[in-house]
């Protein structure tokens, strides 16, 4: 898929791993995303997971040839999945750099565990048919021209094809550039999956899911 500013998105190929691990690196601080505080070598089992997993798939965005952004999807929900499958490269960059075992922000993340606050809560969560969107970036020389929200077309487009009736994608509260983008995009903030440190967003590619989940506010 190309656009008017010259901007290809296309599937991530397993050739495209070294430049994915980069571009996370600049692009996230521990804070915003804690595989960064164990290292490139972990960051890249999770790619490598993401693109040989057969529940997991990924764009990228090109401009002249150049990687400048990434989505990475999954039809499930998918953080134990991913670190079970990534549990031995997370050993292995432990024993290489033992430090990490008194890092404070690592424990904290891994060991954060927010039970949903009510039933009606774990039922949307569980909703069938609900695709996650796991993680993205785009280059910071390419930001304000809409990489991300093409990114965002070409998942809506390719998950419905996957059983897909709607989209998640959690945020960190402080998070407002990536809050602005999915609110642009129009987004529906769902308060009861909100956590202390997260708020979550959906995306609705049938609309008839919005009754189904009997949200009690108004959704466009």
């Amino acid at each position: 898929m190309e656009n008017a500013f010259n901007l290809v998105i296309r599937f991530a190929k397993p050739e495209d791993i070294t430049e994915l691990v980069e571009l996370h690196c600049r692009s996230f601080t521990p804070e915003q995303h804690v595989p960064v505080v164990i290292g490139k070598h972990y960051i890249k089992a999770i790619f490598k997971w993401i693109l040989q997993n057969p529940l997991t798939y990924a764009f990228v965005a090109e401009e002249n040839h150049r990687l400048i952004g990434y989505i990475c999807v999954c039809d499930h929900a998918y953080s134990s999945r991913m670190f079970l499958a990534c549990l031995p490269d997370f050993i292995k960059s432990v024993i290489r750099n033992p430090k990490l075992i008194g890092s404070k922000l690592l424990w904290k993340r891994f060991l954060r565990r927010e039970g949903y606050k009510d039933e009606k809560a774990k039922m949307i969560a569980s909703h069938p048919g609900l695709t996650y969107i796991m993680f993205g970036a785009v280059d910071g020389n390419a930001r304000g021209k809409g990489v991300y929200i093409e990114l965002y077309n070409a998942v809506k487009k390719y998950s419905v094809t996957r059983g897909a009736r709607a989209l998640r994608g959690d945020v960190y509260k402080h998070n407002s550039v990536m809050r602005r983008v999915k609110e642009k995009d129009h987004w529906i903030e769902i308060p009861e999956l909100e956590t202390s440190e997260t708020v979550a967003y959906f995306y609705f590619l049938d609309q008839s899911m919005i009754d189904e989940l009997n949200l009690d506010y108004p959704v466009n």
